[in-house]
């Protein structure tokens, strides 16, 4: 059979090229559309670039945080704290001092004054029972601050969730997304120990902090509320904690807080009076007071 004209060779050459520019066509705007939604929603483990003005204002919230830690340095305050777990609720008003990096101090009243002292300072945790008369010394872990204070947490991280201070603050990466979710502006960061943390901000102020494991599990969630201006530091006078390991809830509402207040290294260490009973944590079992 004798070869095409050349015009026809042309005409065919001519359609396959249209046909392979639609389809290159075709998968650019599909790849582009898909982009663009992934700008305007990012996943929380989505690696986002945010325009120059999200950029700016998350630098802006970072300098604040990063300041606010720099001013912090204690805080005193009556407070109502509530507690639930399971089918169990926990309802106490206490006096909290706190003062960092970790020391920790709970006075819980009962009806008759104060019915349980717990007071962490460095690595040490004691808690007095004077219903009792009795002195618990042991070592201060998530564990028994969750047993005799509520708070599953240990000391310095209890210390920076109760001030409002966030996780590292002092070594903050830049934010691996930006997005914008329940009224807040969301920054998440890949920390150096695998976990990521998402810190929401509103008006301005730390709404919430959001800490995942490694593996994606949310170790806990912090909501920050009634932002209140104490002489020139904005601090929430409401906290609510969840911890969905434990299966735990805290809140605690403050009243007449002091920040950056003096409070004594004896305020953290318990003496224990006349006839006191001594308990070592790490050698007995003993049961938790049960008038918390």
């Amino acid at each position: 059979m004798p070869p095409a004209p050349a015009s026809r060779r042309q005409t065919r050459v001519q359609r396959r090229s249209g046909l392979l520019a639609r389809a290159a066509a075709l998968t650019i705007t599909a790849s582009l559309s898909g982009c663009a939604l992934l700008a305007r929603a990012p996943a929380p483990s989505t690696v986002a670039h945010p325009a120059a003005p999200a950029i700016d204002e998350a630098a802006a919230l970072i300098k604040m945080v990063v300041e606010r830690d720099k001013s912090l340095e204690s805080m005193q305050t009556r407070a109502v704290m509530e507690y639930s777990s399971g089918d169990r609720k926990l309802k106490a008003k206490e006096e909290i001092a706190v003062r960092r990096p970790g020391n920790l101090r709970v006075d819980a009243f009962s009806p008759l004054g104060v019915g349980l002292v717990v007071a962490a300072r460095g690595r040490d945790l004691q808690i007095f029972d004077p219903s009792e008369n009795k002195l618990l010394r042991g070592a201060a872990t998530a564990e028994t601050l969750n047993r005799f204070a509520r708070i599953p947490m240990a000391p310095h991280d209890a210390v920076r969730l109760l001030m409002g201070l966030v996780p590292d603050a002092g070594a903050l990466p830049q934010p691996a997304a930006i997005w914008h979710a329940d009224g807040m502006t969301v920054l998440q960061f890949h920390l150096a120990d695998l976990r990521r943390s998402n810190l929401g901000f509103r008006d301005g102020n730390l709404a919430m902090v959001n800490v995942l494991s490694g593996a994606g599990d949310r170790s806990y969630q912090v909501r920050y509320s009634d932002y209140r201006d104490i002489g020139g530091m904005m601090l929430a006078y409401q906290i609510d904690a969840e911890f969905p390991a434990e299966r735990t809830v805290v809140k605690f509402r403050f009243e007449r807080p002091i920040i950056n207040g003096h409070l004594p290294e004896s305020l953290f260490e318990l003496t224990p009076g006349p006839g006191a009973t001594l308990v070592n944590l790490e050698q007995t079992a003993a049961a938790a007071p049960s008038n918390l």
